[in-house]
Parts: structure tokens; C-alpha cells; sequence
């Protein structure tokens, strides 16, 4: 995101209370839950959002709301496939 800090680009996209936002981002627990799952995207081998797993497909960025239920309905016909059932 460049140097711009995030409570100028928060309020950009809108947020309504950036002085709630700063105490947000000022919390180690919030640091610590942004830890927890930058650690499980990089275990997914997720590098961006959006990344959507569906099965062992994985789809960088958003297909749209069309596409994207014909994915999952697939994978999940193909998973029963797999599976016998």
C-alpha cells in the first residue's frame, strides 16, 4: 500500500470512524490475528486476496458470482465422483 498511512486509506474507501479504525490497528491483537492468518494463507500457498480453495482448485481473484457457483458445484461433483457416493 505504499507509505499512505491506513487510516487515510480507510477513510478514502469510507469508513466512518478512522479514530476507531487507528485504535484497530493500534491493538497487538489485531497485529497477532493479522499474523495468524498470513501464516495460514502462506501454508495455503495464498499470496493475495481474493484466493478461493475450492478442493485442490484454486482460483486467484474474483470470477464473479456466476462463475464462481459453477466452480464450486463442479468441484463438489467431482469430489463426489471421487468419493463413490
Amino acid at each position: 500500500m505504499g507509505r499512505k498511512p491506513w487510516s487515510e486509506l480507510a477513510k478514502g474507501v469510507g469508513v466512518p470512524d478512522t479514530r476507531g479504525f487507528r485504535a484497530c490497528m493500534a491493538d497487538p491483537a489485531t497485529l497477532a490475528a493479522i499474523e495468524r492468518d498470513m501464516a495460514a494463507g502462506r501454508k495455503l500457498r495464498v499470496d493475495g486476496t481474493p484466493t478461493f480453495l475450492i478442493n485442490d482448485l484454486k482460483v486467484v481473484g474474483y470470477p464473479g458470482p456466476g462463475a464462481l457457483r459453477t466452480l464450486v458445484e463442479s468441484e463438489f461433483r467431482n469430489s463426489q465422483r471421487r468419493s463413490g457416493s
